[in-house]
């Protein structure tokens, strides 16, 4: 009996340390959050992000704009990553949707950051490429 309480009252500090509104934020609305902060608070973001709960992505949209959104997030935060898995799934999908070439664009840059990253000069610079390709279609001037 005393184990179960252990639990119960375990759970129930933890859901009183989330905020109430994070709790009840949907993964979509998390996100536009997340990319919302990212350019002035990435730190923010990044925590934003790696508390949401992977297994709420449904959709192959809201997947990649997650691994968009994180790859982004640990590259502001200055976490350099080496394994192209994450940010493969954003440049996946929007590869196939010409209507968002600023998701691309920027799936391709963080795509050669990895590959920056690991060492793969030659393949960082033909992501560059691809992204430098797209810089017409861009109206965001931040992201160019």
């Amino acid at each position: 009996m005393k184990k179960h309480l252990l639990i119960v009252a375990l759970l129930a500090v933890l859901c009183a340390c989330t905020p109430r509104e994070q709790r009840n934020m949907s993964p979509r609305k998390t996100l536009s959050r997340a990319e919302a902060m990212m350019t002035q608070a990435p730190d923010s973001a990044l925590m934003l992000l790696e508390n949401l709960s992977k297994g709420a992505l449904r959709g192959r949209e809201n997947r990649a704009h997650f691994a968009l959104l994180y790859s982004q997030a640990l590259d502001k935060n200055y976490i350099d990553r080496s394994n192209d898995s994450i940010i493969r799934v954003a440049v996946d999908y929007y590869s196939t949707r010409k209507k968002e070439p600023e998701k691309l664009f920027l799936s391709y840059y963080y795509l050669g950051r990895v590959q920056q990253n690991a060492g793969n000069l030659t393949r960082a610079m033909l992501s560059y490429g691809q992204a430098e390709e797209l810089v017409a279609e861009i109206q965001d001037d931040y992201s160019i």
